[in-house]
């Protein structure tokens, strides 16, 4: 593992290189927000955090966008729009947490909120 994050840091564009042990009590913001999509059945051993504004796809065509593989904020605000009879028409930029997504879904379906949800609702009437 130490050969393999070393040879890892040394890639251009690499900032660090985070071990399934460090996720189990995370010390900044960077490792929380991995430790949340971390699944320690099918994740790997170790994740790569790219610095800033840096991509690693193989295919990637500048301009034509990206996934959203990284903990940065930038790759994880998405748009959500939630349209239909009954909801309020709201506008604007309103930042919801995705966690509150879920949870919307399901009191707009009627059916029982996931039990691992951390955050509420979001209102739309």
């Amino acid at each position: 593992m130490r050969t393999a994050r070393s040879a890892l840091l040394g890639i251009r564009g690499v900032e660090r290189v985070l071990a399934a042990s460090e996720l189990v009590a995370p010390t900044d913001e960077i490792a929380e927000l991995v430790r949340r999509s971390w699944d320690p059945l099918r994740s790997g051993d170790l994740y790569v955090v790219l610095a800033p504004n840096c991509a690693f796809e193989e295919n990637m065509t500048l301009g034509a966008g990206t996934g959203h593989g990284s903990p940065r904020d930038y790759d994880r605000e998405v748009p959500v729009v939630f349209f239909g009879a009954g909801i309020k028409r709201r506008a604007g930029r309103e930042r919801v947490a995705e966690e509150a997504v879920a949870p919307t879904i399901s009191a707009l379906l009627g059916v029982p909120i996931p039990p691992a949800a951390s955050e509420k609702a979001i209102v739309l009437h």
